[in-house]
């Protein structure tokens, strides 16, 4: 018998878009993955869009202060307004570890900005 895949999330990291007026310029992707059962501490895996650095910066600082990266922390981002805002995947798709799906994800957020679809 084989154990169950761990619980992951995977979001999409955003920053202010001059352009629209709001977050929505993609700068990363984030996947976690529970470090326990009860899911309240989580292991990060974070990929950055290239040529994007400095305007990742708000969300390199975040992620950078956020140890432990617990369930509470993540749940006040997703209800805070400002610059920065992330938006979480829920269809996941198949991968063998973290790190496979925030690439693959990865992938799929740049060949939408280089078709102008954005994300």
């Amino acid at each position: 018998m084989t154990a169950p895949t761990p619980k992951r999330r995977l979001f999409v990291l955003l920053v202010w878009s001059p352009d629209l007026s709001m977050p929505l310029d993609p700068v990363g992707v984030l996947g976690l993955q529970a470090e326990a059962e009860d899911g309240r501490q989580w292991s990060p895996h974070v990929s950055w869009v290239p040529n994007r650095d400095g305007r990742a910066w708000p969300w390199r600082e975040r992620l950078r202060t956020a140890d432990p990266l617990t369930s509470e922390l993540l749940e006040h981002w997703l209800d805070q307004d400002g610059t920065t805002h992330l938006i979480e995947e829920e269809h996941l798709p198949e991968a063998p570890s973290l790190s496979h799906l925030v690439e693959g994800y990865l992938d799929q957020v740049l060949v939408d900005l280089a078709i102008g679809g954005g994300r």
